[in-house]
């Protein structure tokens, strides 16, 4: 369970009848009725739910600290698996288990991660079998970029922070990330349009940005929502569509912007530049009346030092 099943079985097992289902999907009241978790009925012409009473005593049996820590974990797990797939669109399922272990500072039980990965269809996430979690893409989507992952195994999954994930997957990441304040901000100066588009504008050209659209394919979208009257306003358009693509943390480079991975490609060179330099430590400097280093027995002034 997570913590809004788990509240919902506690609300029926403590005897709370006629519990609404009008706010339940389809979808997930079937999942519940799947697990035995309660069970739809009809009260006074509305849907409610139920549970037996030889349910009601196995949960009460059951609930306690042990319970309740399983369902907090397993609703974070989901959380920031969910925000694993905001941000990378796809995982292998041992790079998500240490993301996990790594934001939370505890070892995963990795039996029952999986468990809760294949019942959390439960909790409306698109996953996949066979050894990795994506987002919701169709088959030509998935096999792109599982190649281009594939392709760059030099590159780790960005290390995203514990809030950062659970942002992502709690809807605080539709937002438009400053990636695309230029884009904004021409916006504001070149149209008359209200705030709120002009975000919800931005925001779908990030997301376009960070599944793989190309800057051609951008511009026809943002010509599709506000017209671009003369080449001096396409410009301005397409320098804040390059600025966003280079600052846009993508899916194809697991999460990482592509401007990052250009400093550190930068930084590398010239790390190993630097290690391929052999670096010249000069002699001491010989006295024009020492004895010659070359054995003559002259002074050094008079043999190699010589002007001559």
């Amino acid at each position: 369970m997570n913590e809004d099943a788990y509240e919902l079985v506690k609300k029926l097992a403590d005897g709370k009848e006629g519990v609404s289902g009008e706010d339940y999907s389809f979808s997930y009241a079937s999942k519940i009725v799947s697990r035995a978790w309660a069970f739809p009925a009809i009260q006074d012409g509305r849907r409610i739910w139920i549970l037996p009473k030889e349910l009601r005593a196995a949960f009460h049996e059951a609930d306690g600290q042990k319970l309740q820590q399983q369902v907090r974990e397993n609703t974070e797990w989901i959380l920031l698996t969910k925000g694993m797939l905001h941000n990378y669109g796809y995982i292998e399922h041992g790079a998500a288990i240490s993301t996990l272990e790594r934001v939370s500072g505890a070892e995963v039980d990795i039996q029952r991660y999986f468990e809760v990965m294949r019942l959390c269809s439960y909790y409306e996430l698109n996953m996949a079998t066979g050894g990795f979690v994506s987002a919701g893409l169709d088959f030509e989507e998935k096999e792109e970029l599982i190649t281009h992952h594939e392709t760059r195994p030099e590159i780790p999954y960005y290390p995203f922070s514990k809030k950062q994930l659970i942002k992502a997957a709690s809807g605080g990441g539709i937002e438009p990330s400053e990636s695309m304040d230029p884009l904004i901000e021409m916006v504001k100066t070149s149209y008359d349009v209200d705030q709120e588009e002009i975000l919800d504008h931005a925001s779908l050209l990030e997301g376009l940005l960070k599944e793989g659209m190309n800057i051609n394919e951008l511009l026809e979208v943002f010509q599709e929502a506000f017209e671009i009257p003369n080449k001096k306003v396409m410009e301005q358009v397409a320098d804040t569509l390059v600025y966003a693509n280079n600052h846009t943390r993508m899916w194809m480079l697991k999460g990482h912007k592509p401007v990052e991975l250009s400093r550190q490609k930068q930084a590398a060179f010239k790390e190993e530049t630097r290690e391929k330099v052999v670096p010249f430590t000069q002699d001491r400097k010989i006295g024009r009346n020492e004895p010659c280093p070359c054995g003559s027995g002259k002074k050094y002034k008079k043999c190699c030092g010589s002007p001559k």
